[in-house]
């Protein structure tokens, strides 16, 4: 607004004057005032916006990404943008309480093979690790820890920012800034903080998922030692005292007993290849990408294609699907009752039937095959090393999922297999997986 010029005689025009003057003035000082608040305003709206945009981000990435350690380096380049960093590294914290380096940027060659593997004393990521929170130093006492210079630029300062679950720390990022650089975002520790705790959710994910990965190749293994003891073994053992019995019958010329002999070891050679053969089929099964119920629809068929045993399977899982590690103790029960069908039953038809209801998981696997004597189907839960081990092998798939096993079986009339148990609620593997990424610290 412009002025309007002062009156040179003081009269009642002049004070008016000066009035006006005065209230322009006023004006345009609250014009700026209005346009520097709406800069601030605007400024902190992108500030939230980009916030939830990277914590958006940070949730998407984290159900999705099968690489921990690419994960953790993406986001290391998003936050070192996000501070203004001259360098960054992120490090994740192993079994022995070190912090692992697994990417960085900007840092000199001597300080990443400082810092490769360091251990949490006298430091402030070890600070951070124990307290929980964001800490700062000078770079100056970092180099001087590492007797190496980090960035060339000792006016810089190191920030340490834990990713946390659950109250534990599982690694840290380090950014090397400027002080003038973090005081241009408000509220950047909250942000910082909130990103921490997601990508430890990340980690925590990833360090269940190698547990249980470890934990099922663990139990496969036993599965397979016992298979291998309960059948090859013995089958092994009995062979080389028949080799024994079939040299001594040579030495004393009874050529009856050593072709009686020759023959029950070439039954027992014929008898571990089989034996070997079906630990191989049992052991190489695929579970089918679909889930478990198209895995055994494949089974059932295969039965039927190459055995001219007629096979009818009954789903009625109503789309309900059970966690992988039931899945596989599933398939793996209904594959060995099928091969014991397909080796001793001599039946013409086989039904399969799965069924759940809340949680309620039911199977059946029937045949009209000879049957089997009433005491195997007594034994099923006491079988010794070496008998019945297509039964054993059932029973031991079924004890891992605290499922119930019964076995109906009479001569000539079939065998019923049926199998029940029960999905409890997610367990902390299932719900770590699916918990909500953005949580705990949000920006305001």
């Amino acid at each position: 607004m412009a002025k309007i010029p002062t009156p040179k005689i003081h009269d009642e025009f002049y004070a008016l004057t000066k009035d006006i003057n005065s209230l322009s003035d006023s004006l345009k000082t609250l014009t700026q005032d209005m346009k520097e608040q709406v800069r601030v305003q605007s400024f902190r709206a992108k500030q939230k916006s980009d916030s939830l945009s990277i914590l958006y981000d940070v949730a998407k990435s984290i159900n999705q990404s099968k690489d921990l350690e690419a994960l953790l380096s993406h986001f290391l380049f998003t936050l070192k943008n996000l501070t203004h960093a001259k360098g960054a590294s992120v490090r994740i914290l192993t079994a022995d309480n070190k912090l692992r380096l697994i990417s960085q940027s900007g840092m000199s060659q001597d300080a990443i093979e400082a810092e490769n593997c360091v251990s949490l004393e006298a430091c402030i990521c070890g600070a951070s690790v124990t307290d929980g929170k964001i800490k700062s130093q000078p770079i100056l006492q970092c180099e001087k820890r590492i007797k190496k210079s980090i960035l060339n630029d000792d006016s810089l300062t190191t920030i340490a920012v834990p990713m946390m679950y659950r109250g534990k720390c599982l690694g840290i990022y380090n950014f090397y800034v400027h002080e003038s650089a973090l005081s241009e975002r408000e509220e950047l520790d909250g942000l910082l903080t909130s990103i921490g705790q997601n990508l430890g959710i990340a980690i925590a994910k990833h360090n269940l998922e190698t547990q249980a990965k470890r934990v099922a190749l663990m139990e496969e293994r036993t599965f397979l030692s016992h298979e291998l003891h309960d059948s090859l073994a013995q089958t092994l053992v009995s062979l080389k005292f028949q080799t024994r019995f079939l040299r001594d019958s040579f030495e004393k010329r009874e050529f009856d007993l050593f072709f009686k002999e020759l023959s029950a070891l070439d039954n027992g050679l014929n008898k571990a290849n089989d034996d070997l053969r079906d630990l191989l089929d049992h052991f190489r099964i695929n579970m089918d990408e679909r889930g478990l119920i198209p895995a055994i629809a494949e089974l059932s068929q295969n039965l039927q294609s190459e055995n001219n045993i007629a096979c009818y399977f009954q789903d009625e899982s109503n789309g309900m699907t059970l966690p992988p590690n039931y899945e596989v103790q599933v398939l793996h029960i209904v594959q060995e009752a099928l091969s014991n069908i397909r080796k001793h039953s001599k039946a013409k038809n086989v039904r399969i039937m799965i069924r759940e209801n809340h949680k309620k998981w039911h199977l059946i696997i029937e045949d009209d095959g000879i049957g089997m004597r009433e005491s195997l189907a007594q034994v099923v839960s006491q079988s010794k090393p070496g008998e019945h081990i297509g039964l054993s092998i059932i029973k031991e798939r079924a004890n891992h999922i605290n499922g119930t096993l019964s076995i109906e079986s009479d001569a000539d009339e079939g065998t019923r297999i049926s199998l029940d148990f029960f999905v409890k609620s997610k367990s902390s593997f299932d719900s770590v997986i699916n918990m909500p990424a953005i949580q705990a610290v949000s920006p305001h």
